[in-house]
C-alpha cells in the first residue's frame, strides 16, 4: 500500500512563532545574559580607569544594553525577520509520500527524502527532522491523523 498526503498552509505569524518555539535552542535565565553582563562590567571598568576612553566605555555600555535587548526579544526579532521575507503570508503546498516530505511555494521548493533524515523527533506540536543541511520543522496543524501516524513510523 502506498501512502500519499497533500495539504496546504500559510506561512503566517502564528506558523513562524510555532516554528521558533518548537525548534529554538536558546539559553534561559541569567546564563543568557552572561555576555551582556560582561560587556557592561568591561564598559564600567573602562569608564573608571581612564578619562580619555570615556567614549569607548560608553559605547561598550550601550552595546551591552543592545545585546541584552537582543536576548530578551530574540523570538520576536526572529519572527519579524521571517515576516519580512518574500515567502511570508504565502501558501505552501505540502506533500508526504514514500519518498519523503516535499514543500513548494511560489518562492521556494524543498524536498527531503526519508533516507536523508538522520533523525525525526516528535515535538509537542509537530515533527523536527534533522538532516545534513540543518533542521526542518513540520507542524501538526497541517497534518491529518493518517499523516501523523505515517510520519511517526519514521520517528527515531
Amino acid at each position: 500500500m502506498t501512502f500519499s498526503y497533500s495539504s496546504e498552509f500559510i506561512l503566517d505569524k502564528n506558523h513562524f512563532k510555532e516554528c521558533y518555539q518548537q525548534t529554538a535552542t536558546t539559553k534561559k535565565g541569567l546564563a543568557a545574559y552572561k555576555k551582556s553582563f560582561m560587556l557592561f562590567v568591561l564598559g564600567m571598568v573602562a569608564a573608571s580607569i581612564a578619562q580619555e576612553y570615556r567614549t569607548l566605555a560608553l559605547f561598550i555600555i550601550v552595546l551591552s544594553v543592545v545585546d541584552a535587548l537582543s536576548v530578551y526579544f530574540e523570538e520576536t526579532w526572529w519572527v519579524w525577520r521571517q515576516l519580512l521575507s518574500r515567502a511570508a503570508n504565502n501558501k505552501v503546498n505540502l506533500t508526504i509520500d514514500e519518498k519523503g516530505i516535499a514543500t513548494s511555494s511560489d518562492f521556494h521548493k524543498f524536498e527531503l527524502s526519508w533516507s536523508a533524515m538522520t533523525q525525526v523527533t516528535k515535538t509537542s506540536k509537530g515533527f523536527l527532522a534533522i538532516h545534513a543541511s540543518g533542521k526542518s520543522y513540520l507542524s501538526d496543524s497541517c497534518l491529518s491523523e493518517e499523516a501523523i501516524a505515517y510520519i511517526q513510523t519514521h520517528v527515531s
